[in-house]
């Protein structure tokens, strides 16, 4: 039988390099993770790329899949971290392709943690979305990783300009307008340091007025309203709030390392949502919270 073609190691007929070329949202059970303590079996999505050279048409896909199927075999049924996992997925991206130079590995996956209301401990399973993003860089004989974990949930602000303005009109009445917010983190750190993503989760959770809980009783709803109008916050706060934690849970966090935290309100009062973001390497952070 003749020797099939690999069309895909054909030279270019345009000579141009490709930045990124992979497979979008594999799915993959990806064993077992612990939550507060919990035992939970994820399913994340895998979108994985390589880049392409010159003198190459194209990837082969199939070796794309092929290593992510085998570094989730070493998983199957075992506790599982998935930065370790992704930084073995982008490894072997660049063993299993030697004409690309760079590896990304992207994971991203549903989870729910579990969660007790603040006055009755009444028992709740709370949504959020964990990311970790790998990039992986041939230099001659070794593999330099960057990678970022991520954490986005929803919280509660109450605003302090509302606040302070109907205590002033109203005879001191405490009200304010409260609304359910939006917050997206990552950090952004090389390959030998450690963040577990349940803190990270908890520290965004602590920086809003209040947490959300799906299970509230009567007595958790007003807890849940005096905390929020104790601990006013516009979206501004909370991102810096965000930062400030970060900075001070990790205090060896390298210098280099990079923080990203979006948050955005979706107001009450308005017809159209606030956002703000910030986008600082850990050294300006700590020298501005130095001040």
């Amino acid at each position: 039988m003749s020797e099939i073609p690999n069309i895909q190691d054909e030279e270019a007929e345009i000579p141009i390099p490709i930045d990124m070329v992979g497979f979008k949202n594999i799915r993959m059970p990806a064993g077992r993770i612990f939550l507060n303590g919990l035992e939970i079996i994820i399913v994340p999505r895998f979108d994985v790329y390589v880049d392409l050279p010159v003198d190459r048409r194209a990837v082969h896909t199939s070796r794309l899949y092929h290593s992510v199927m085998e570094i989730m075999k070493d998983y199957s049924g075992k506790a599982v971290k998935l930065e370790e996992m992704g930084r073995r997925i982008a490894e072997k991206l660049l063993k299993d392709n030697p004409h690309s130079s760079k590896a990304y590995v992207n994971i991203y996956s549903n989870v729910f943690y579990r969660a007790e209301s603040p006055i009755t401990r009444s028992i709740s399973y709370e949504p959020f979305n964990l990311f970790v993003r790998i990039r992986a860089a041939n230099n001659f004989d070794r593999i330099e990783i960057l990678q970022s974990i991520g954490v986005e949930t929803y919280g509660l602000t109450a605003c302090p300009c509302a606040r302070e303005v109907i205590k002033t009109l109203y005879h001191g009445l405490e009200a304010t307008h409260m609304q359910r917010t939006k917050a997206k983190v990552f950090i952004q750190f090389s390959n030998n340091f450690e963040i577990d993503i349940i803190e990270l989760l908890n520290v965004v959770r602590s920086s809003f007025s209040s947490p959300l809980y799906s299970h509230l009783k009567r007595v958790d709803e007003a807890k849940v309203v005096v905390d929020s109008l104790e601990s006013t916050r516009f979206v501004e706060d909370t991102l810096r709030e965000i930062v400030k934690k970060i900075i001070e849970r990790w205090s060896n966090l390298p210098d280099n390392s990079r923080i990203y935290a979006y948050v955005e309100s979706i107001e009450s009062i308005h017809p159209q949502n606030i956002a703000a973001c910030i986008d600082i390497d850990v050294r300006k952070a700590r020298l501005l919270l130095k001040r």
